[in-house]
């Protein structure tokens, strides 16, 4: 049986991501070792430049421990078919040879003597990296040697120096870029990201053929391939590697250790990443840890060494149009405004050829539900040297980062003062579409943080589950990061600190606060009586009270029969005062409680407010105050009624503070009750009743037409 992770551990997004796309024409797949066990494996061909426009493969068979037999097949990019088999020898000899004469007599190399057995290496400078022009041949408890005398082979385990096979080191626990393993002090065995670099300089330097560029030119080191040219002094080797069942499978290839685990978290403990060779380039795949496979060790560098800053040209914001343009690139982005700040509603998609945030270095691609994701350590989005991975970075107010100009990386408190504003619901950052999950909530600000996952255990994982957003707030090997996530036992969004080395969105916010859309163009009512001054509003021929009526006298029936909430005066100056129906319309009279040439709002009035709105299946959200509402995002109270959440009074019980507001009609349904009408937090409509007189409601007052 047999299980290929071309489908599930494929890193691949095209040329921008370096390692091209994992498929079924993979340059160098490894076969099933034993039916008994899964074999996962995944290879890519990284040349797009061959005639053919195919990717090269290689035909091997191999008989395997159980005695089955597993192929593959394929073409070179000249069209030759290859042909190999385990029974005879391969194309390429297997006699022994020196590990020098695989090496450029051209080349002009250095050495590195490990001091742990003495054994001295070739190394060549390429771009600002200083590789082994061999690989290690260090002898550890559980190196196997190779056939063609290219140094040993290692599990996973002893590359990254670990006791336990199965545990997860790089990814899980370090924050380190120059990972050592098993390599010697000052080298360290190369990540993904230093592959990337490498590729990167080859193809700058005008090779597309990474593969060639990089094969050594000895007759022997790669068979069936005329085209070497080793310019680079890299001298590679077709080694193979060996199973985690012991076949020595050749197949035209050879493959590398990286310290990574092979993601998504719930299988990297048993599989590992590596980089394997085959007849035109290389391309990431994923191993059992317990196969044995080469390692080529790279001297700790600066990353960032030749890396410049993001340039800064300008942006344009359309406070219309609510758009962001990155002038940079020209790609525009959806803006929002939240109460008195302006986020951009979408994840930042830019990166910088050659900067701190180069596409495979400290930026990483890929699609997920049809959006297009961009992913940057947290170096790359504060736009900084990687160097302060391993110290505490102070940074400015309002840093710009990788972000346009005018915008910046949010802090902790800038996203605390955000939750803060949508009434700490984590439902409002969301829209409702592919998440796992379904948004009960209306979501009118338009946030739309949308489930594309995060690059944080050394592969993509949970999409349609989670969203990362980086801070600028940080500590020496960790930066503080938002979470959103969705399980079955609920919803969160939770600060974290996630290691610098790992891969969120981006966020940018504006450094300019934004003016608080709040409705201001209020008239104003001093009720003769007992002096109190009520804000007013105009909608369509009416004019209403906006706030709620707020007035006593020493009747009786005002007395027993209206309340302030929880019978606390101050909350009367709050949120006005609760009436029984009897007491709000004085025994049902249409003035009611209200002053003089004023009325209780009537069925004929409220009809006349929805007939002069623009949004009527929505009227109770745009009737909302701006502000006090529980649960839910700032309301842009459209009309200026300053519906706020008085709540309501029962049974002797005081209900729906900062959830609820009732208003009585001056009109009943019969003896016992009368109509009222109601806007609430979980709802956007507004509704009409008919209940119990005797409960408390609040009573909005409107002005009588002469």
């Amino acid at each position: 049986m047999q299980f290929t992770l071309k489908n599930v551990f494929c890193a691949c997004v095209g040329i921008a991501m370096l390692f091209t796309a994992c498929g079924e024409d993979s340059t160098s797949s490894k076969p099933s070792d034993d039916e008994s066990e899964y074999s996962l494996s995944s290879s890519s061909n990284d040349d797009d430049s061959s005639s053919s426009g195919k990717k090269s493969k290689s035909s091997s068979s191999i008989s395997n421990d159980s005695g089955k037999t597993s192929s593959a097949s394929g073409k070179s990019s000249s069209g030759t078919v290859i042909s190999s088999s385990s029974s005879k020898n391969v194309a390429m000899s297997s006699a022994l040879h020196n590990p020098d004469d695989y090496l450029n007599p051209d080349i002009n190399y250095g050495t590195l003597t490990d001091p742990r057995d003495g054994q001295t290496y070739k190394t060549v400078k390429i771009g600002i990296q200083t590789w082994m022009a061999q690989n290690l041949n260090l002898k550890t408890d559980s190196s196997k040697e190779s056939k063609f005398s290219c140094g040993k082979l290692y599990p996973w385990s002893e590359a990254v120096n670990i006791k336990t096979a199965f545990a997860k080191k790089y990814c899980g626990l370090t924050s380190k870029l120059n990972y050592q393993g098993i390599c010697p002090d000052g080298w360290h065995l190369p990540a993904e990201h230093d592959w990337n670099i490498l590729k990167k300089y080859i193809v700058k330097q005008g090779y597309k053929d990474i593969g060639p560029a990089l094969r050594s030119k000895n007759a022997d080191a790669w068979p069936g391939e005329n085209d070497a040219t080793d310019v680079f002094g890299f001298s590679l080797v077709a080694g193979g590697w060996i199973s985690y069942a012991g076949v020595h499978v050749t197949n035209n290839g050879t493959s590398f250790w990286l310290p990574e685990e092979s993601g998504p978290s719930a299988v990297s403990t048993e599989y590992g990443k590596d980089v394997t060779f085959g007849t035109l380039g290389f391309g990431t795949s994923s191993n059992f840890k317990k196969a044995s496979l080469f390692v080529r060790c790279i001297e700790d560098y600066d990353i960032d060494e030749e890396a410049k800053p993001a340039p800064k040209e300008g942006s344009i914001y359309d406070s219309i149009a609510n758009t962001l343009t990155d002038l940079r690139d020209n790609k525009v982005y959806k803006t929002t405004q939240i109460v008195d700040q302006i986020w951009m509603a979408e994840n930042l998609k830019y990166v910088t050829e050659g900067g701190y945030a180069d596409m495979g270095i400290g930026t990483k691609y890929t699609i997920s539900g049809g959006i297009e994701s961009y992913f940057y350590r947290w170096n790359s989005a504060m736009d900084i040297p990687n160097g302060n991975f391993n110290e505490t970075y102070e940074s400015t107010p309002k840093h710009q980062g990788i972000c346009p100009i005018g915008w910046h990386i949010p802090t902790v408190a800038e996203f605390d003062h955000l939750y803060k504003n949508l009434g700490e619901n984590v439902y409002a950052f969301i829209p409702d579409t592919l998440w796992s999950t379904k948004n009960a909530l209306r979501t009118n600000f338009h946030f739309d943080l949308q489930p594309v996952g995060y690059y944080i255990d050394c592969g993509f994982e949970n999409f349609s589950y989670h969203a990362g957003l980086w801070t600028a707030d940080n500590q020496s090997d960790s930066a503080q990061a938002y979470l959103y996530y969705y399980s079955l036992g609920g919803n969160s969004l939770n600060k974290r600190g996630i290691n610098k080395h790992h891969y969120l969105s981006v966020r940018c916010l504006r450094d300019q606060p934004a003016v608080i859309n709040e409705f201001r163009d209020f008239g104003s009512l001093t009720d003769p009586r007992d002096y109190k001054t009520y804000k007013t509003t105009k909608i369509g021929d009416d004019i209403w009270m906006a706030e709620n009526l707020n007035y006593i006298d020493t009747t009786t029936l005002l007395k027993e029969e209206s309340f302030c909430f929880d019978k606390k005066d101050s909350n009367c100056t709050i949120f006005g005062r609760l009436y029984t129906w009897n007491a709000a319309t004085l025994n049902g009279t249409e003035q009611g409680v209200c002053p003089d040439g004023w009325h209780v709002s009537s069925r004929e009035d409220w009809n006349n407010l929805e007939a002069n709105t623009v949004d009527r299946k929505e009227l109770g959200y745009h009737l909302k105050s701006s502000g006090m509402w529980n649960r839910h995002e700032y309301p842009p109270n459209t009309y200026g009624f300053s519906a706020i959440p008085s709540g309501y009074y029962s049974n002797k019980t005081f209900w729906g503070s900062g959830y609820q507001a009732d208003y009585w009609s001056n009109q009943e349904f019969n003896d016992s009750t009368a109509f009222f009408y109601s806007v609430s937090n979980d709802s956007d409509v507004l509704s009409i009743y008919a209940k119990g007189k005797s409960v408390a409601r609040a009573v909005r007052c409107v002005k009588n037409k002469e």
